[in-house]
């Protein structure tokens, strides 16, 4: 079948999760490029400025007890 080899093949060349990949194939499926950007963006791009915001909470307590400790 054509579209099962094209699958395939889309699924091996995207980089990311299985789940990512999904996505962005039912996005070409249904909306084309546009759509398989949509929803390889949605879907990814939470989960990036989740650990974003996580790393940059992460560094600021770092740098807040090294100036706590410093000062004692």
């Amino acid at each position: 079948d054509y579209k099962r080899e094209l699958f395939t093949g889309t699924v091996q060349t995207i980089p990311g999760a299985t789940a990512m990949q999904v996505a962005a194939y039912v996005g070409l499926t249904v909306l084309g490029v546009r759509g398989a950007a949509a929803c390889y963006l949605g879907f990814g791009l939470p989960a990036f400025i989740f650990m974003l915001a996580l790393s940059g909470a992460v560094f600021a307590v770092s740098v807040g007890l090294t100036i706590i400790f410093y000062l004692m």
